[in-house]
């Protein structure tokens, strides 16, 4: 299981990659929240203001709204 950190390290070198087009970026983002959801539980169920607090579902979060559809 890989730090929060190097997850945030990799999605921002993702994101800041020019040579990789939308649908490369957004499906490279996809993996990173798989990775999120395993490791981390990201994903919840009508979450509450704690659980939505958490620096791993911040992450999760914003790695979900860079993708593009």
């Amino acid at each position: 299981m890989r730090s929060l950190e190097k997850v945030k390290e990799e999605f921002e070198a993702v994101k800041n990659n020019e040579s990789l087009n939308t649908l490369q970026k957004t499906m490279r983002f996809v993996c990173l929240m798989d990775e999120l959801e395993h490791d981390y539980h990201t994903f919840i169920i009508n979450p509450t203001d704690e659980q939505l607090a958490s620096d791993e579902v911040k992450l999760y979060r914003e790695i979900s709204y860079a993708r593009k559809f």
